[in-house]
């Protein structure tokens, strides 16, 4: 099974996950959101499958991923969203009112 790197980051307002995926159709990539997880699975197709090549070398992997990231923070899951371009998926997962840093002053 395939493991595309990903990162994993977040400022004041957003979660970012950004993740290599060369290769892949977003056709088959599935993003889904649970709780505090992120799931992001899909499938690589074998080029080996088109007859017309005979592969003298064959380094690049293909077939199933799938990738679980637990969030640092709860997030607003009706405001994420998701875009591809250059073969680099990036999910955006805007934080919750509640997980946003709030700073506490001490008494005394």
């Amino acid at each position: 099974m395939l493991a595309p790197p990903f990162d994993l980051a977040e400022d004041e307002t957003t979660v970012i996950v950004r993740m290599d995926v060369p290769g892949v159709s977003t056709h088959d990539i599935d993003i889904q959101y649970s709780g505090n997880q992120l799931r992001i699975s899909g499938e690589r197709p074998d080029e080996a499958d088109d007859k017309r090549w005979a592969f003298h070398r064959k380094e690049r992997r293909k077939g199933r991923f799938s990738r679980a990231v637990t969030l640092p923070c709860v997030v607003i899951d009706e405001q994420i969203s998701a875009s591809f371009k250059d073969c680099v998926l990036e999910i955006q997962l805007p934080k919750s009112p509640e997980a946003k840093t709030h700073r506490i002053e001490i008494k005394g």
